[in-house]
């Protein structure tokens, strides 16, 4: 124990506090947290910032107002070390509920956005990218079912992607949705999805920033292993491994929950096609990849019809280069650069075919 147990921030608690604090660690190695307490008669949602030893450097910080109810908090920090607070709030007294909130607050404790309503749904897992965009996936109670749904903003809380619905159609009730970015700048999420009234699984999914499947929804816990799971939580190492911990009831089933642990290889070679959301009417290659100086990109139709587009696309989603091609078999030598043919800085493109038959994706990295 290189700290010792203690007290602090005092307020937490309260009959109908949630009780389940967020926590994020910045680039100054202070810890922030966000919290909720019911203290005045409604439920507030509070932030934190804590020093590397656990001292308060923010003690408390009020985020919601009082006309509203605040519940189900999550936490996100970018590499300025702003807080992305995100959380659901109901109009205290009113008609109104199950609204997805959003605030930021910057590193020295001021309030940039204020409770900006996204839509519905709560208890959401926050992520900036490399580019700064914040990733949030979420739970939304508002029907039909309950669906795990995906947020793409900008700093200015804009909404750039979605709402999204990343669960399987199959499975009408999904929660405790959590999510996990690696170094390539995949999306990697989990949640329970109710399958009978006897059995849940523990779901899985992988996704690029553009909000395209690479693994569509599978399950990877599920009967004998799985007893009524709750709160899985990913997250992804230095390797890219994947690190999975979920409760479970399966040892004494309706008397006690355990912790249990997975891992997943998530295997960083990056496939020739991907599997996104369109109709596949293309094999669509790119190699070397990844690559320094140029990378060819090798398209083929298979019904011989003529391919329309291909466009190149930054993390942000803009285009950034874009080819006219025709003919069943064609290449391109692409150098890493824009249309003006200004060199690109390192990091994560997208590769699209696309004509009226639909398009084809292939992830490409840039190197320094």
């Amino acid at each position: 124990v290189i700290v010792a147990p203690h007290l602090a921030v005092s307020g937490g608690g309260g009959y109908f506090s949630t009780l389940l604090p967020g926590m994020v660690l910045d680039k100054y190695k202070n810890i922030n947290i966000i919290w909720d307490e019911d203290s005045a008669g409604n439920n507030r949602m509070c932030f934190s910032k804590l020093d590397s030893v656990g001292m308060p450097i923010i003690e408390k910080l009020s985020i919601s107002p009082d006309i509203f109810d605040a519940y189900w908090p999550g936490i996100g920090v970018d590499s300025m070390a702003n807080c992305h607070l995100g959380y659901r709030t109901d109009s205290a007294g009113g008609p109104y509920w199950d609204w997805l909130t959003y605030s930021k607050v910057d590193k020295d404790g001021t309030i940039i956005i204020a409770n900006k309503i996204l839509g519905y749904g709560l208890f959401p897992a926050i992520i900036a990218d490399y580019y700064q965009n914040i990733h949030m996936v979420y739970t939304n109670f508002r029907g039909p079912g309950t669906t795990i749904e995906y947020l793409k903003l900008d700093q200015d809380g804009n909404i750039l992607i979605g709402p999204d619905t990343i669960n399987s159609s199959v499975c009408v009730d999904n929660t405790w949705g959590h999510m996990a970015m690696d170094s390539l700048h995949y999306l990697h999420v989990v949640w329970v999805a109710h399958v009978t009234p006897v059995s849940d699984v523990i779901m899985y999914a992988k996704l690029d920033t553009l909000a395209n499947y690479v693994i569509p929804p599978m399950s990877i816990v599920h009967s004998p292993y799985a007893v009524w799971p709750s709160a899985p939580r990913i997250a992804v190492d230095r390797s890219n491994r994947l690190h999975v911990t979920w409760n479970d009831q399966r040892l004494n089933p309706g008397i006690t929950q355990d912790i249990f642990y997975k891992r997943g290889e998530n295997e960083q070679c990056i496939s020739d096609t991907v599997i996104n959301r369109y109709d596949q009417s293309f094999s669509l290659s790119v190699s070397p990849n990844p690559f320094t100086d140029w990378t060819s990109i090798s398209v083929s139709l298979s019904d011989g019809n003529e391919i329309g587009k291909l466009e190149i696309y930054n993390a942000v989603g803009q285009v950034v280069n874009e080819y006219k091609l025709a003919g069943q078999h064609e290449s391109v030598v692409w150098r890493g650069v824009d249309k003006k043919g200004i060199q690109l800085p390192a990091g994560v493109y997208f590769v699209y075919v696309k004509n009226n038959k639909g398009r084809s994706k292939c992830m490409t990295v840039k190197l320094k």
